[in-house]
């Protein structure tokens, strides 16, 4: 299962609720932050798009003009869910002015950068979102907005719009859990493409029958 993008048969679905617990987080992911080693990784190539689109050294993402964001559904994000069989954390949208919902299987790494976010907690040095929020300060650039632009074989792709010190917007693809990671940090709108929503979202009508708290 892809992480950050995948989006398993809905048929069957059935999610449970968790509680943003730092401690809990804590408890149950610390191990797999300091595993997740790879992440160095991460970083480096994250900073090399972002100090490469801002300086204009042919930098793969896309410098474009504004977007219609009339043309987008805005999200809200509820929290972070537990599916049941697999246990696999999962990301949950809402539509601003409706009722579906989106779902995004994520990595319990992403899962434990989202959640300590929106309990408005520190780790005790920081995360790797907090490495490329503090990098995109530091070189005086911002990230207005994020798009969930598409689904391909059960795998979401997103792009978060990247404003530079000389004011122009580049898109940068990116997979749904790190964009949201960084948007938490930053405030960010989180929107969708229709036909994403069209395809794969869902009606909720009673949550609180949809979901269980632990």
């Amino acid at each position: 299962m892809p992480s950050g993008g995948s989006n398993p048969s809905l048929s069957a679905m059935k999610i449970w609720w968790i509680r943003v617990n730092p401690k809990l987080a804590v408890r149950d992911m610390t191990m797999v932050i300091w595993k997740a080693k790879s992440k160095i990784f991460i970083t480096i190539f994250i900073f090399f798009i972002v100090t490469t689109g801002l300086c204009g050294y042919g930098c793969k993402s896309d410098r474009i003009s504004e977007i219609n964001k009339d043309e987008l559904i805005k999200m809200n994000l509820e929290g972070i869910r537990i599916e049941a069989i697999t246990m696999a954390p999962v990301i949950l949208l809402k539509e601003e002015e409706g009722e579906r919902y989106l779902t995004i299987w994520i990595g319990l790494s992403e899962a434990y950068s989202i959640a300590l976010q929106m309990a408005e907690t520190q780790y005790i040095r920081p995360l790797t979102h907090d490495l490329i929020v503090t990098i995109l300060n530091d070189l005086g650039a911002g990230i207005e907005y994020i798009v969930i632009k598409d689904i391909e074989n059960d795998v979401f792709y997103a792009d978060f719009y990247l404003r530079g010190n000389r004011n122009k917007l580049t898109a940068i693809d990116c997979r749904p859990s790190d964009a949201i990671a960084i948007a938490v940090r930053l405030d960010c709108e989180i929107y969708v493409e229709p036909h994403v929503l069209d395809e794969v979202g869902i009606e909720i009508k009673t949550p609180e029958e949809e979901f269980k708290e632990l």
